[in-house]
Formats: structure tokens, C-alpha cells, sequence
């Protein structure tokens, strides 16, 4: 079953993957398309342009629902799909990616912990900073263990 789906998702990947190698087409279109955006934000049509942008986009799945809008999809889509098609860095595989997205849930709670600090203490309040901390330290540990024993 696993191979059927590798094999459907390479059947993707090599056009675009054959396409972004074209580096003359593909830096055509990067071009192009930076020098389009600049052209929109800086004309008479910014404000639609940047409403286009903020159009939610909702994505339903049985009971769950996910929310989106336009930037976010282009800027987190097109950064997916940069690193799936060019690839990560030399050195670098999906082991030491996950290890980061854990350290990277470390730093999240804490920026959220840090602005709770700024409001005022309450007794629920008091609860949320000790469960953000909690979850801080286990996110740092996570990731601290996987980097160390996984991503070898």
C-alpha cells in the first residue's frame, strides 16, 4: 500500500520537480511573479489585492474544521512545497526538522507564558501559566531527546 502511495506521490513531484530545476523558467516565474505582487501592493488596486490575501479559506472534514487565509497558504504552502521539491539542506533530513518543530513548541508556549504576564493574575490565570510551563518544559525535553537520539 505504502509503495502505491510513493509512487503516486512521485508521479506528482517529477513534473515540479523537473520544473523547478529549469532554473532559467523557474527564475522567469519567481521574477515575475515578486515584480507582479510589488506592481499590485503600490497601485490604485493594493487594497483588493491585500483583501485577496485575507480571504478566509475553510476547509471542512467530517467534524473538523480548519481556517485559513490566502497569505498564510501562500507563505506555509510554498515553503512546504520549496523544501518537498528543492529538498532540505545538506546534512539536514526530516529527523532534524521534527527535532526543531519540538524545540520549536519550547519557545511558542514560553512567548505565550511571557504575554500572559503583561495581564492581570486572576486564579485561572495562575493555572494557565503553570500548564504553559509545564508544556514548555516538555516540548524542550522532547525536542532535546529526539535531536540527541533520533537525528543521528
Amino acid at each position: 500500500m505504502s509503495n502505491k502511495i510513493e509512487r503516486k506521490f512521485e508521479s506528482i513531484l517529477s513534473p515540479i520537480q523537473a520544473f523547478v530545476r529549469e532554473e532559467t523558467v523557474s527564475s522567469g516565474f519567481l521574477f515575475a511573479a515578486t515584480v507582479t505582487a510589488l506592481i499590485l501592493a503600490n497601485s490604485p488596486l493594493a487594497e483588493g489585492y491585500f483583501n485577496l490575501l485575507e480571504l478566509p479559506i475553510i476547509l471542512v472534514i467530517g467534524m473538523s474544521k480548519v481556517e485559513f487565509n490566502a497569505h498564510t497558504i501562500i507563505n506555509d504552502g510554498l515553503m512546504a512545497l520549496f523544501f518537498l521539491v528543492l529538498g532540505l539542506p545538506d546534512g539536514v533530513d526530516m529527523r532534524h526538522v521534527i527535532g526543531l518543530s519540538l524545540l520549536g513548541g519550547m519557545g511558542f508556549t514560553m512567548s505565550i507564558f511571557i504575554t500572559e504576564l503583561s495581564f492581570s493574575v486572576d486564579s485561572q490565570l495562575y493555572f494557565a501559566k503553570i500548564a504553559i510551563l509545564c508544556s514548555s518544559a516538555v516540548a524542550g525535553l522532547t525536542g532535546y531527546l529526539w535531536l540527541r537520539y533520533m537525528a543521528r
